[in-house]
């Protein structure tokens, strides 16, 4: 089958962009002829490319009609629906706190993917997309690549942060000290903290415990690291054989619930480390959630995209869905929040210092009410002791026998309130 992916960017290694470059490559050792399309391209396009499949900035310049468009994220989606008008496709989903993971809702967009289940009420409620055209297709590792399994030492000796959310700041530092008070030494890696990764499979079997979320979890869990989800300033429960099922249903990541980080917290889960329940979450892991696994998930959806494909609908039905996908779009650019993947690097850092400028003085202010409150109570202290030196001065006044003993008083009187 000739398939084309897309993505909004093929540039640094976060999740999306990994996931193209895996998934293709296994499609193309299938069998399948694959081209990938994003309007930006950068590292991940060039490893894609040294595969030998092609990757284009302008689907337009595709030589052949793929069979089927597998679209990740809206606007690349819709422009490989437009550059090819008799081509269905399947659209999916990674995230639903983005304005680009928003479904695309087109004539020709046959079924949707979501990796996991808890996107499907929200495919329903807010688009009205029936779950009978949703399957879930969960995050995938190559366990050709993540081949070292790490043997779960009794406790853990080393931990890692690795991240593409969490940068220099109070959450870091608050990191740092729950790992101190556990003597469990802490190493970083991640775009964020500007400490790239080329080659996670190498560097991830050094480690007991890592902190990650999302596809790097899965990853870590895959060599046999305990795996705590954290992402920008929540924490989840270690994943263990109990709480692996309720991970995986937000793609083992920290809920928005969740209650900010605090070192108690991060204390509270790394003593819950067991290396037994470490080695049972790698074997599950590693038993479903194979880049193989994946492939046979997709080739299914895929055979069933095509089978229920009607054809292309009449040219004014196709015009008017692509104006309403385009109105749908500009509507929610009012209200788009700020999204750090399309902005440049220095911005992003430039972003960072100024929200950690804002953690500092959120803290300074907290500071200046404390003072201000303790200045207010020591002012009424000093104003209440006056009071009665004052009343003791008077009655030392008029007492005949203290009067030599008050002019040494009236001294001391005089210093402190001259």
């Amino acid at each position: 089958m000739r398939l084309l992916f897309t993505n909004h960017q093929l540039t640094h290694y976060t999740g999306t962009e990994l996931f193209v470059r895996e998934i293709t490559a296994a499609l193309k050792n299938r069998g399948h002829e694959v081209a990938a399309f994003s309007t930006r391209l950068g590292k991940v396009a060039d490893e894609i490319r040294a595969a030998d499949i092609p990757v284009v900035d302008d689907p337009t310049s595709i030589p052949v009609t793929p069979d089927l468009i597998h679209g990740q994220h809206y606007l690349e989606s819709l422009a490989a629906l437009l550059a090819f008008p008799e081509t269905p496709a399947l659209f999916h989903c990674h995230s639903n706190g983005r304005w680009q993971e928003v479904p695309l809702q087109h004539p020709r967009v046959v079924r949707y993917a979501v990796i996991t289940n808890r996107f499907i009420p929200w495919f329903k409620e807010d688009f009205g997309i029936p779950a009978e055209k949703i399957d879930v297709v969960p995050n995938a590792v190559d366990l050709s690549r993540f081949k070292t399994i790490r043997t779960p030492a009794p406790s853990p000796e080393k931990a890692l942060l690795f991240t593409s959310t969490i940068g220099e700041g109070p959450v870091l530092e608050t990191l740092k000290q729950a790992c101190a008070q556990c003597d469990l030494p802490l190493d970083l890696a991640g775009h964020s903290l500007g400490i790239p990764v080329d080659h996670p499979e190498e560097l991830l079997p050094q480690y007991d415990l890592v902190f990650a979320a999302g596809r790097t979890a899965i990853e870590a869990m895959a060599c046999g690291c305990a795996v705590i989800p954290i992402a920008v300033d929540k924490s989840g429960r270690l994943i263990c054989p109990r709480t692996f099922a309720t991970s995986q249903k937000v793609n083992f990541s920290s809920r928005k619930q969740y209650p900010p980080i605090r070192e108690e917290l991060i204390v509270r889960q790394i003593k819950r480390y067991r290396p037994e329940d470490a080695a049972a979450v790698t074997q599950r892991v590693r038993s479903e959630f194979g880049i193989d696994t994946a492939c046979d998930r997709l080739e299914s959806l895929y055979q069933n995209v095509v089978a229920e494909y009607p054809g292309p609908p009449p040219p004014e039905e196709e015009r008017t869905a692509t104006i309403n996908d385009l109105l749908s779009l500009a509507q929610r650019a009012h209200t788009l929040s700020l999204d750090l993947d399309g902005i440049p690097p220095e911005t992003q850092d430039l972003t960072r210092a100024l929200q950690h400028a804002n953690e500092q003085i959120a803290k300074l202010k907290s500071g200046w009410e404390i003072t201000k409150s303790k200045r207010v109570q020591s002012h009424a202290a000093l104003t209440t002791a006056k009071q009665k030196l004052e009343a003791t001065r008077q009655l030392l006044e008029k007492s005949p026998l203290t009067r030599p003993a008050w002019k040494k008083l009236r001294q001391k009187w005089n210093e402190i309130d001259p």
